[in-house]
């Protein structure tokens, strides 16, 4: 009997491809069936040897699926890694006090701690496990994620980068005044922190070149980067990353003579990326991004307004693949016999039947 290990955190189905433009500056590929993996199994077990087994186990589990394309979560979070690096901070850095004894944090954090000290680089057992598959291998970013702002005193994931910069850069006066710990982000104003995305993802890069088939921004989880009233000047400075990861691309394109793709995980509509400050249109009309994966923050949505998206990509040759989570609100749950508040939703019926079963 063969045993499948589930890890999931969103699907980016390919139900919409944009078609490429004769004017496209490159020839953009089938990513097919988008996985995008969040790596929480990154280090199950405190083994070196079991941990990477156990992942290869969950990651060979794709093998007789649709999917094509493997987009792999660099680290908890966006400031603790899944590796030794030497520009961000890695997972369990330090003890925090939620590392209560018995805990689920308390062993993630050990786990990760033993391994690491015995070479583990889950994003590189991930990435080789993936080509060996015959899959595309993206590592991805998470380029403000929010899971430490509420305490983050206390909390496993918050970086040192954060301890010893959070009076100068971070964001204090958050954009949304429903959560008010916004305002413990990073505040992407600050040429320091744009330096820290720029040098994990290169670090990244130059890690895995030999298997690397791109990289993934992820301006999803969350969608904060400047205090309030400031996206729209700062946006610039946030298109001056992605212009340099692409360029960073392209040179690692010509090394390792085979195409590097830059994919971006984007808010779902050109109206919500502009109040994150995030300027979409420019990069899929420069011709930087290869395929934008508009999402929901985390549960699924089967009327996301993304055709204004999906007509500008078909009109660049970029590709656009909306996410479908597996999962819905629970807040909202699906009765049954098919809600009435459902009857204008453009959720399609494989979604509905599988949300019925």
């Amino acid at each position: 009997m063969k045993t499948r290990f589930t890890i999931c955190f969103l699907l980016a189905a390919p139900g919409v491809v944009a078609a490429e433009a004769s004017t496209a500056s490159r020839t953009r590929p089938d990513f097919g069936l988008v996985f995008n993996d969040d790596a929480d199994l990154s280090f199950v077990v405190p083994d070196r040897t079991k941990s990477e087994a156990l992942l290869q186990a969950n990651i060979a589990a794709l093998a007789d699926t649709p999917v094509r394309t493997l987009v792999y979560c660099i680290g908890m979070g966006g400031d603790v890694l899944y590796y030794n690096t030497r520009v961000a901070s890695r997972v369990g850095w330090r003890k925090a006090p939620d590392e209560v004894p018995g805990s689920l944090m308390a062993k993630r954090m050990e786990n990760a701690r033993v391994c690491l000290a015995e070479g583990a680089d889950a994003v590189r057992t991930a990435g080789e496990t993936a080509k060996r598959l015959g899959l595309r291998f993206i590592p991805s970013l998470r380029m403000n994620d929010a899971h430490f702002m509420a305490n983050p005193d206390q909390h496993s994931m918050t970086s040192e980068f954060w301890f010893k910069h959070r009076h100068e850069f971070t964001i204090k006066d958050s954009p949304w005044s429903f959560q008010p710990a916004y305002g413990n982000l990073l505040d992407y104003s600050h040429a320091p922190v744009r330096q820290l995305r720029l040098d994990t993802a290169f670090e990244v890069l130059d890690r895995n070149r030999d298997f690397v088939d791109g990289f993934e921004l992820d301006f999803n989880r969350f969608q904060v980067f400047f205090p309030k009233g400031q996206a729209a000047a700062g946006a610039p400075l946030i298109t001056e990353i992605v212009r340099r990861v692409r360029g960073r691309l392209d040179e690692l394109a010509r090394e390792q003579q085979r195409p590097m793709q830059l994919c971006v995980r984007v808010p779902p509509s050109l109206a919500d990326c502009a109040t994150a400050g995030l300027e979409v249109e420019r990069w899929i009309r420069e011709g930087w991004v290869d395929l934008v994966s508009p999402a929901q923050i985390m549960t699924l949505a089967g009327d996301m307004p993304i055709n204004d998206l999906v007509m500008l990509a078909r009109k660049h040759g970029v590709r656009i693949h909306p996410s479908l989570y597996p999962r819905t609100s629970w807040r909202l749950p699906f009765p049954p016999n098919g809600p009435d508040r459902y009857a204008g939703c453009s959720m399609p019926s494989a979604i509905w039947r599988a949300q019925k079963t």
